[in-house]
Formats: C-alpha cells, structure tokens, sequence
C-alpha cells in the first residue's frame, strides 16, 4: 500500500494538496488531478484502479456526431 514518509504531511488546499517536507522545509503543490491520484493511493486503491477512478471524474464534452459532408458536383464557386 502507498503511504507518505512520517516526516511529510499532506494538507488539502481548494481542489488540489500541498505537501510538506517537515525535516527539510521544502513543500510540493499538487492540482486537482494529483490530489485525486494521490488520495486515491494512499486509500489503497491500485494505480489501474486510480487510473478508472480519474477517468470517470473528466467532465467530457458532449458527443457530436461528425459532419457528413456530400459529394462536390463541381458547381460550386471557386475558392478565392
């Protein structure tokens, strides 16, 4: 299972984690994603299942079908 070092402390900060390195002072900012990613290891999910867990959280765009498109009969203007 993934864990943090005991000397590194993980505080929440809006939508993302900052990490904190208590014996050398040196902190890491991580974004949403890595927040997720993390939590989710440190719960004890696998990375696969991390990865799915990701995935689903991705607002997509609504599907659009493609654009069909009809055979030019050649009497359409010319391009400028």
């Amino acid at each position: 299972m993934t864990s943090l070092r005991p000397h590194v402390t993980a505080t929440p900060s809006g939508r993302g984690m900052i990490l904190l390195d208590t014996r050398s002072g040196k902190y890491w900012q991580l974004n949403d994603t890595g927040a997720l990613v993390l939590r989710n290891l440190l719960r004890g999910a696998t990375p696969a299942e991390t990865a799915v867990h990701w995935h689903k959280s991705i607002p997509l765009p609504p599907r659009v079908p493609p654009a069909t498109s009809t055979p030019s009969c050649g009497n359409s203007p010319p391009h400028n």
